[in-house]
């Protein structure tokens, strides 16, 4: 799969542009996440995307492999509300002093990411839910899923 250019740059340009938008008080439309949790979700996110941390699959093949087909390949929605098993029902703790510093950690963990692919262009690393991914996989996993919590934070409409 070639990388779709228009997700990559909403990777890249339209990301630090929202998070711009994005206040401490902004309230979510749907979920128990405050924006700093999301913009802390997202980092990790990005960082799985950099083969640091162990991954252990979260369904059986057929299973994943219709995550990877609905997400991945037919670029669908994720469901509003979605539960999750890895993701615990409360939030946990913050990990930062601020949804600035936040923010600030969540472009990094983006900068990491595209770093990894440049020095890893043939790398496919496992993401829990969709299987094995390589770089045009995630750069469309990742977009999908930033789009996701962008919509329960209202910095946009719909995608």
């Amino acid at each position: 799969m070639s990388v779709d250019n228009n997700l990559l740059n909403f990777i890249k340009t339209e990301i630090p542009q929202l998070l711009n938008q994005l206040q401490a008080d902004t309230p979510a439309q749907w979920g128990v996440m405050s924006a700093q949790h999301m913009v802390e979700h997202l980092g990790g996110s990005f960082l799985l995307g950099t083969g640091r941390f162990p991954v252990k699959p979260m369904y059986n093949e057929e299973k994943t492999q219709r995550s990877y087909d609905y997400i991945i390949k037919a670029r669908q929605p994720f469901m509003k509300g979605v539960k999750i098993n890895m993701v615990p029902v409360e939030p946990a703790p913050y990990r930062f002093a601020s949804l600035e510093e936040a923010k600030e950690k969540l472009l990094n963990a983006v900068q990491q990411f595209f770093d990894y692919f440049e020095q890893n262009p043939d790398a496919k690393l496992p993401h829990p839910a969709f299987g094995s991914l390589d770089y045009a996989d995630f750069i469309v996993f990742e977009a999908q899923h930033a789009k996701h919590h962008f919509l329960q934070f209202g910095l946009i409409d719909s995608y």
